[in-house]
C-alpha cells in the first residue's frame, strides 16, 4: 500500500522503534557485580561488525554498569558515529556507553537488529548527540 515512506507490504503497519523494542537500564552497583561475570565495554565491539567475541571479567570495576542479557542488542553510544553495535553472546554487565535494547519479541529480533545496526540509525543517532570530544546521543 502507498504511503508517504514508499510503498509498505499489505498487513504491516508504521511504527516508532520504541513500540518494538525497549531500552534497557538495568543498574549494578560495583559491590554487587561478580568478579568473574562477563563484561563488554567499547573496545570489546568491532566497528561494523555484529558479532561480539571479545570480553573481560568484571573484577576490579569501580563504577555501575548496565546488566544485559544473552541475545540483548549493545549499541555503542559514545562517538555513535564509530559504529559498533552488536549481538550478545552471553549475559553479563557493560559499560555504560552501551545502550541495551531488547525487542518487546522474539518476533522483532531481526527487525530491531536491522535497524539499529543500520547506517541510517547510526547516523541519525550521532547528528542527535550533543559534546564535541566525546558525543553521546541522549
Amino acid at each position: 500500500m502507498p504511503s508517504e515512506l514508499g510503498k509498505i507490504p499489505e498487513g504491516w503497519e508504521v511504527k516508532e522503534l520504541g513500540e518494538v523494542a525497549r531500552q534497557r537500564q538495568s543498574v549494578v552497583k560495583p559491590e554487587e557485580i561478580d568478579a568473574e561475570s562477563p563484561y563488554i565495554a567499547l573496545e570489546h565491539m568491532t566497528k561494523r561488525c555484529i558479532a561480539l567475541t571479545q570480553w573481560s571479567n568484571a573484577g576490579g570495576l569501580a563504577s555501575n554498569k548496565f546488566k544485559f542479557e544473552q541475545g540483548d542488542i549493545l549499541f555503542g553510544k559514545l562517538r555513535p558515529y564509530i559504529h559498533k553495535v552488536g549481538v550478545a553472546p552471553l549475559s553479563g554487565v557493560c559499560s555504560t556507553d552501551i545502550v541495551v535494547v531488547r525487542p518487546n519479541s522474539n518476533l522483532w529480533f531481526g527487525f530491531v537488529l536491522g535497524h539499529t545496526s543500520s547506517p541510517e540509525c547510526v547516523d541519525f543517532t550521532d547528528a542527535t548527540s550533543t559534546g564535541t570530544m566525546m558525543p553521546r546521543p541522549n
